[in-house]
């Protein structure tokens, strides 16, 4: 039998990443969001991120909705997994959301883990594998421990390119739903969202 996720990913993808949205605009960013499709640097205005500093980066969020079937876990997929670890920028977005009325806080009750452990087909949520909460999370991706700085549009591109063998909207449904570009010193970031639709 398969597993019956608490609440569908897709609502958890939803609530978290506005709330990530709203949180940036709480912390004084300007914050544009494209649909996933418009990947390209006709999307991005002229001069809205600066490349050039050092401070501009990126990071993209797999989220995950929590399961209930054999005690509660998140299920990961293998080749995800291994594509997820070629891109260490992408983190995992685990959602704690049991009840679709809890969605007021889908940010603050999500676990962020890094995709650098071996794969399993489930996640638990008890043991010891270590995570982020939201704001230490932030506070990392300030401090570059996590995502990755990206140094000129081209090399936006080069990391945004499909591995070999795959095409690119397949990639990007699948291991990078959630995308943000922010340019931390001029405090603008653009959010290249899966939910709108061009």
């Amino acid at each position: 039998m398969a597993g019956q996720p608490y609440v569908y990913e897709r609502q958890t993808e939803y609530w978290t990443s506005r709330q990530m949205e709203d949180f940036l605009l709480d912390e004084g960013f300007e914050v544009i969001t494209y649909p996933l499709t418009q990947l390209s640097e006709a999307a991005i205005p002229a001069d809205f991120l600066v490349f050039d500093r050092r401070r501009t980066k990126l990071i993209g969020f797999q989220h995950k909705a929590l399961y209930r079937n054999g005690g509660d876990h998140w299920e990961l997929d293998e080749d995800q997994h291994e594509e997820l670890q070629k891109r260490p920028w992408i983190v995992y977005a685990a959602s704690e959301l049991r009840n679709p009325k809890e969605f007021k806080n889908a940010l603050y009750r999500a676990r962020f883990y890094v995709p650098g452990f071996q794969y399993q087909p489930q996640l638990p949520t008890v043991g010891e594998r270590p995570y982020y909460r939201w704001g230490a999370l932030f506070d990392a991706f300030r401090r570059c421990k996590v995502g990755q700085v990206v140094r000129d549009r081209h090399h936006l591109d080069v990391l945004l390119m499909p591995s070999a063998g795959r095409a690119p909207t397949r990639e990007l449904r699948e291991s990078i739903p959630d995308l943000f570009a922010a340019d931390l010193e001029r405090q603008r970031a653009i959010h290249f969202s899966p939910l709108l639709r061009p």
